[in-house]
């Protein structure tokens, strides 16, 4: 799908889309915090796309948390 193919190409907001479905068990997804983490690393590590201040603590504070490494 178009979100992941964003993704895996480093998009900002893909990463964090996909990161929070994983996180969270939305969207069909299943919750699984070792997707969750991958995403959201790769959403940190992003140059493609803006991040919302609100966006970069929210992963913070989970990674923080819940990562999986």
């Amino acid at each position: 799908n178009y979100l992941t193919a964003g993704a895996e190409r480093g998009s900002f907001f893909g990463c964090f889309l996909l990161g929070d479905a994983f996180a969270r068990g939305f969207h069909g997804m299943p919750k699984d915090f070792k997707q969750a983490t991958t995403w959201w690393r790769k959403m940190q590590a992003s140059k493609t796309g803006t991040a919302l201040v609100v966006q970069r603590e929210r992963v913070a504070a989970w990674l923080s948390e819940h990562a999986t490494d």
